[in-house]
């Protein structure tokens, strides 16, 4: 047996709205900008290292 959704629509705009001012709210924290960053700079390092033509140089 089926029963009826009693939830209203929230239009597409709304939700996009509110999920990009919680993600821009919470990546903006300064503790986050730092573990992106430093997930950034060790990714570039590895790849750098990893780089032939540049361990050449």
């Amino acid at each position: 047996m089926l029963s009826k959704c009693d939830k209203h629509n929230v239009r597409k705009d709304t939700i996009e709205d509110f999920v990009f001012e919680k993600i821009k709210n919470y990546v903006l924290e300064p503790n986050v900008i730092d573990s992106i960053a430093e997930v950034v700079v060790n990714r570039f390092n590895s790849e750098l290292s990893n780089n032939v033509v540049l361990t050449k140089l």
